[in-house]
């Protein structure tokens, strides 16, 4: 007998813990959701994402930029080889060229990108877990699970998450995870 089709997922820890607490009826969506920034926050650490923004901000910041373009959405291009290897790194670099081309500049166009590619990538990894539980499992199960998933997106500040992980760097992101000592902090009813 297998403890959930989690345990076998081929994803990094954080978000097999997604999955669990998404397949688990007794985790709040908040409690998902939390696990969600966790997961995309571990991404990013092990990503080197803080780096990458700071060699992006650089980058746009560079009033010479280079001789031959004053385009910052053509120097990013041009600048790409430096994060190859690093997908979310890349997402990034997708994004904030998506919103220097409608019109936004300077950290805006970072803070906007990074939020898409981690909304992205989290829309990503959600289908990836519905596959495998489709696979593993019933489909009543990674029904269920799904909605849970997508509601825990819908509910996610992809902007608190950005804000969050620019400030703290890759160093000290706080889990919002609470444990629960008390018999009166159980489960929610």
């Amino acid at each position: 007998m297998s403890d959930g089709p989690h345990y076998s997922l081929n994803m990094r820890k954080a978000w097999k813990r997604v999955a669990e607490k998404g397949d688990t009826h007794a985790c709040s969506i908040s409690e998902v959701k939390d696990a969600l920034a966790d997961a995309l926050a571990a991404d990013f650490k092990y990503e080197n994402g803080s780096e990458s923004i700071d060699k992006i901000k650089d980058i746009l910041s560079n009033p010479q930029g280079d001789l031959l373009s004053n385009n910052p959405v053509e120097q990013l291009e041009q600048n790409r080889l430096q994060f190859s290897g690093h997908e979310l790194s890349e997402r990034f670099i997708d994004h904030i060229q998506e919103a220097l081309l409608d019109g936004n500049r300077g950290e805006m166009a970072v803070t906007i990108g990074v939020e898409n590619a981690l909304a992205e990538r989290s829309m990503r990894y959600v289908r990836s877990i519905e596959e495998h539980y489709l696979r593993e499992d019933s489909r009543a199960r990674s029904t269920f699970l799904r909605s849970r998933l997508d509601q825990a997106i819908r509910q996610s500040s992809f902007h608190e998450i950005t804000s969050e992980l620019s400030n703290s760097g890759n160093s000290s992101w706080k889990q919002k995870s609470i444990k629960k000592n008390d018999i009166d902090q159980g489960v929610s009813f």
